[in-house]
Parts: structure tokens; C-alpha cells; sequence
């Protein structure tokens, strides 16, 4: 399969409310249109992941970002540009996002991703894409695709081929926006 093909498939499948395995900047992911509602919870149930446990919504662009923030925290963009490891932000405040997809304090994790495969997913789905570890909840993280179990790949929608993917194999860290322009290690 070509890469146009791989992505005109995902994307296909993505805006049906499938769900799919796709490399990330980091590991290998579960991920789904955030836009869809029902296509979320269907994560969360092949994660068998509790409802109250967030998910990461990766974007292409910083510029997603600033909308959803309002730009708030433009502070944030050089600290992460700095990092030589995907790093994900939760925000504090966000907007233009469904609250199903929001923490209980109103709060979301959001990465702008560097995977130019997943990057030109989400820029012809026109919408960011849920990105969680394609494990049961509890269950180690796998890295690569071939340590995905049988039981998580026969539940999703579209495998995007191993040939494209190249992640760091190593999952995000995470940094929370605290107060007073500070961030919290995370992960």
C-alpha cells in the first residue's frame, strides 16, 4: 500500500466512526476521530479503560492549539519545541472541543504531533484524533505493532502497515499547566 492510500483509507474509516492502530511520534496508538462521540467510547471499551481515565488528542499544528486555547498558553510552544521527546500539555481552559472529551475539571491533554503520516490523517479529516496506548488498560504498553495483542488488533477498523511506522517507541511525557505560567511533570 502506497501512503496516499494508506491515508485516504484511514481517513475513510475515521470519518465513519471506525477506529484504528497508527503510528504516532511515540508509540504505536488506538486512535479515532475525536469528533465522534461513540467512536471514543468504542476505546475506551477495547481499552476496557475507565470512563474517568482522559485520552490524548493529538493535532498537526500548533495553530489547532491556539484556537482551542484561545491562545492562553502561546508560553507553552517554545518549551515543547525544546524537548527531543514528544511531550503532551494538559490545558487547563480549552475550547471548541466536546466535553466528553474534557476531565472533570474541564482540563485536556493535547499534542502537537510530528508523525507526518498521522499529521496528514487528521489535515484531510479536518479534525484532531484521539491517541491512547493500544493495550487493555492495565496491560503493559506495547511499542511497536507486533507487541499488539490479537485481542486489540481483531476489535479496530484499519491497521496502518508496520513499513509506516516511526515513532520514538517510547510514550509521551506530560506536563500539566499549573499556575503562574508553570508546568508539572507529569509522566
Amino acid at each position: 500500500m502506497h501512503e496516499l492510500q494508506v491515508i485516504d483509507t484511514a481517513v475513510h474509516i475515521l470519518l465513519k466512526g471506525g477506529v484504528i492502530l497508527c503510528p504516532t511520534d511515540s508509540i504505536i496508538g488506538l486512535s479515532c476521530n475525536a469528533y465522534n462521540a461513540e467512536a471514543v467510547q468504542n476505546i475506551f471499551n477495547i481499552k476496557n479503560r475507565p470512563a474517568h481515565k482522559n485520552l490524548i488528542i493529538l493535532v498537526p499544528e500548533w495553530s489547532w492549539i491556539d484556537s482551542f486555547t484561545n491562545n492562553a498558553y502561546s508560553w507553552v510552544k517554545p518549551f515543547v519545541l525544546q524537548q527531543n521527546h514528544p511531550t503532551t500539555i494538559i490545558y487547563p481552559l480549552v475550547s471548541r472541543l466536546p466535553d466528553y472529551l474534557k476531565a472533570s475539571d474541564g482540563s485536556i491533554a493535547i499534542r502537537c504531533c510530528q508523525n507526518a503520516l498521522c499529521n496528514n490523517m487528521m489535515e484531510k479529516l479536518q479534525a484532531p484524533i484521539i491517541s491512547t496506548s493500544a493495550n487493555i488498560s492495565s496491560h503493559p504498553t506495547p511499542i511497536l505493532l507486533k507487541d499488539v495483542s490479537d485481542n486489540i488488533k481483531a476489535q479496530v477498523d484499519f491497521i496502518v502497515p508496520e513499513a509506516f511506522h516511526f515513532g520514538t517507541n517510547s510514550p509521551s511525557s506530560i506536563y500539566k499547566i499549573i499556575e503562574n505560567e508553570q508546568l508539572q511533570k507529569i509522566r
